[in-house]
């Protein structure tokens, strides 16, 4: 191994680092991991969570936050295992070191990609979306996700005791006429995601890996939960999933 040989380390962070009490069997020795907006736990790790971030803090990794989470969501994370870039909603940012809005990534956001007509689109389908839920009176929640002025990508929660699965997909087919080409769908449980093509996490893991100028002797590694998670951890030479999660179904099927 080349000497001073970098490991990094792009991870998801909800449902692979940490989670809800709700999706925990053993409630026993859980530490806060996150917490919400009025600072009270929201998020967890457990055991192996911790062993295995001090597994890699001892080796010397570093790490890099690859999250659905907008930077306000993304500083209530109370892990201190980042010190490096940070990728947030979903791909849509990526923040420097010193936690704020890359200009490079911003500049190369709004050179491929007409930001203020994608905003107007975006904001005539969360109308279209909000009147649909008031009319169909499901109890689900949508607005889009803003960061550094620019539309990221439309939010839409279900509230998980009163939801049906098929009100997600009545969501999706309403709107299904008025999408754009290159956007797409995340789903995983009751939370949904509509993406413009300039949100994508495997792009911004290629541009943060270009930033860092990662070579061929230094390993790379991804982990990831969701299905969606699988394109940017193509972009690593290996790729860890947590047993139970949407990607380890996924691939047992």
């Amino acid at each position: 191994m080349k000497k001073n040989a970098r490991t990094l380390i792009f991870t998801d962070l909800d449902d692979t680092l940490i989670q809800t009490k709700r999706k925990l069997a053993d409630h026993s020795h859980l530490q806060t991991g996150a917490v919400d907006r009025e600072q009270k736990p929201l998020s967890y790790t457990t055991p192996p969570q911790r062993l295995l971030l001090q597994l890699l803090k001892t080796g010397g990794a570093i790490l890099i936050p690859v999250t659905g989470r907008n930077q306000a969501a993304m500083d209530r994370v109370l892990l201190d295992d980042f010190h490096s870039y940070r990728i947030v909603s979903h791909g849509a940012m990526v923040l420097t070191e010193e936690n704020q809005p890359c200009q490079t990534w911003l500049a190369s956001q709004q050179h491929n990609h007409d930001l203020s007509a994608w905003a107007e689109h975006l904001d005539r389908l969360n109308e279209t979306l909000n009147s649909y839920i008031k009319q169909q009176a499901f109890p689900i929640a949508c607005h889009p996700i803003t960061e550094a002025g620019m539309t990221a990508y439309l939010s839409i929660k279900a509230d998980r005791l009163h939801y049906q699965e098929s009100q997600l997909d009545y969501l999706m087919e309403h709107l299904k006429p008025q999408l754009k080409q290159g956007e797409r769908w995340h789903r995983n449980g009751a939370n949904l995601a509509l993406l413009p093509p300039y949100t994508c996490k495997a792009k911004a893991v290629q541009f943060v890996s270009e930033q860092l100028q990662i070579h061929e002797h230094e390993l790379v590694m991804g982990f990831g939960d969701s299905v969606s998670d699988l394109a940017f951890l193509r972009q690593t030479h290996f790729g860890l999933f947590p047993i139970g999660s949407q990607l380890d179904h996924w691939m047992g099927t």
